[in-house]
């Protein structure tokens, strides 16, 4: 099994207070996020291999947002795996910013 993760924490980009609507709805997005840049880089066929793990902490001033991508299947080439997960976790989280700005800054 192969396991990357991302955190960032999410700070002075001016946000709105987020509701649990919204949090629901930002991981929502966040997940589609995930798996379209996953669909860019992997088979369609083996999208169904990968779990996307989303969490979203909003109980403390900072923003902190959290992206598991788990391989469920064994792989053999696991160096190129966990580059993959990276440049997948680097693209999500750079569309995060974006989605971020746009729609819950202040």
């Amino acid at each position: 099994m192969n396991k990357e993760n991302q955190s960032d924490d999410v700070t002075n980009l001016g946000l709105k207070k987020l509701s649990e609507e919204d949090i629901k709805g930002l991981s929502e997005e966040i997940y589609e996020f995930a798996r379209s840049n996953l669909r860019k880089r992997v088979q369609e066929s083996k999208v169904d291999f990968y779990d996307i793990i989303i969490d979203v902490d909003n109980t403390t001033e900072k923003l902190q947002i959290s992206v598991d991508i788990i391989r469920n299947v064994e792989n053999e080439k696991v160096e190129k795996e966990e580059e993959l997960i990276k440049e997948i976790l680097a693209e999500t989280f750079s569309d995060l910013d974006k989605l971020l700005e746009e729609k819950f800054t202040s």
